[in-house]
């Protein structure tokens, strides 16, 4: 519907002005009627004249028509009437409703709602001065928006709440992060050491360079136990992981291989024996042992002396005790190992035997050239 049709639907009106007139008593309503003109004086007032209050009154009655908003709305109730019919009208969205006609009378009546809520804006705050409630309105706004902001903040979870333990030092996971900060402890009480010295040697002697320069000297020397301690520590499991250690004479390996050889010993003897052992298996078994005690003894003293210089504790080897290790070989004894080991000590007397006749054959043969030799 147009605005004019729109008027002249609702007012049987005259316009002011331009010598158009509609009367109501007229049969031919909406159409020129020249005769009117010769009306008097009175009847022409009688008449109602179309105002600007009423244009605008009509106006905004046609845009909430189109808006499909009540009189009595608000600017957020108009947005949103607006943003939905925009995307049911426009023409780009490719809906079935689709239409650019309604699209811009719905933009239209938008723009006019907007520039007529502006309008009441500056006619309520017009009479206000410049010094009146405008602009403490706006004042109140920005306070308000700095509050929430604030607000805001406020509630934000700080994501580094992980890290305020510990003074905020280092990284990784937390057990990580507490070694590299008793580092630090360590490395911070050796500086506030020399930092304290050589303030307290500045005091004493401000004057002679030379002392200064000693005192500072001797105060860098000074270290607190700890942190020697852990620089040690570090010392030694860095050379480790080198492999520094690994030539020495009482290395870990070494031992080890001591142990292993006299466990095989012992295993290889008892298997000597039948499973039941005779009164005579039992004094030799007890021979053997006691021919083995000083070779054990020897061996716990390598350990010993390893313990005392392994860095760790679970580094540290436990020393050998015969009497177990051959409990442990008694219990072990099984047939089929014995066979074995008997078939193996008869291949190396073989062997033995085998060796002993060529070395006999050699020395005969080699005599007998001499002789030959010598006779010539």
């Amino acid at each position: 519907m147009k605005l004019a049709d729109y008027f002249f639907k609702s007012y049987p009106l005259a316009v002011a002005g331009q010598g158009l007139c509609l009367s109501t008593n007229s049969t031919t309503s909406g159409i020129f009627n020249p005769g009117l003109h010769s009306r008097s004086f009175n009847q022409r007032t009688r008449t109602r004249r179309i105002k600007v209050s009423d244009i605008v009154d009509a106006q905004y009655q046609l845009d909430c028509e189109t808006l499909q908003v009540s009189e009595n709305c608000d600017e957020g109730q108009v947005r949103s009437a607006f943003i939905k019919l925009a995307k049911k009208y426009h023409p780009d969205g490719g809906g079935a409703e689709a239409d650019a006609v309604k699209f811009n009378q719905v933009d239209a009546a938008y723009k006019n709602m907007l520039k007529k809520f502006a309008d009441e804006r500056h006619n309520q705050h017009k009479v206000e001065g410049e010094y009146g409630l405008y602009y403490e309105t706006k004042k109140k706004k920005i306070e308000e928006e700095a509050e929430k902001e604030e607000e805001d903040i406020k509630h934000t979870a700080p994501q580094h709440r992980n890290y305020l333990s510990y003074g905020g030092f280092g990284f990784g996971s937390p057990s990580t992060r507490e070694k590299q900060y008793q580092k630090y402890r360590a490395v911070k009480a050796v500086s506030n050491v020399h930092e304290h010295r050589v303030q307290q040697a500045i005091k004493d002697n401000p004057c002679e360079e030379t002392s200064l320069v000693k005192d500072k000297r001797a105060a860098k020397k000074i270290m607190t136990s700890f942190g020697m301690d852990r620089m040690v520590e570090d010392m030694i499991q860095e050379s480790m992981a080198r492999g520094e250690f690994n030539n020495l004479s009482g290395q870990e390996k070494e031992i080890r291989q001591e142990m292993t050889e006299i466990r095989e010993t012992i295993l290889k003897r008892r298997h000597k024996y039948e499973e039941t052992l005779t009164a005579s298996d039992k004094n030799d078994w007890q021979r053997f042992l006691q021919d083995l005690k000083p070779t054990c003894d020897q061996l716990n003293v390598k350990i010993q002396k390893y313990n005392l210089l392994v860095p760790t504790i679970h580094k540290q080897i436990f020393c050998v005790q015969l009497d177990r290790e051959a409990a442990k070989a008694i219990s072990k004894f099984t047939p089929e190992v014995r066979e074995v080991y008997l078939k193996s000590e008869k291949t190396n007397q073989k062997t033995k035997n085998l060796g002993k006749d060529a070395i006999s054959q050699t020395r005969e043969t080699f005599m007998g050239y001499l002789m030959s030799v010598l006779q010539k």
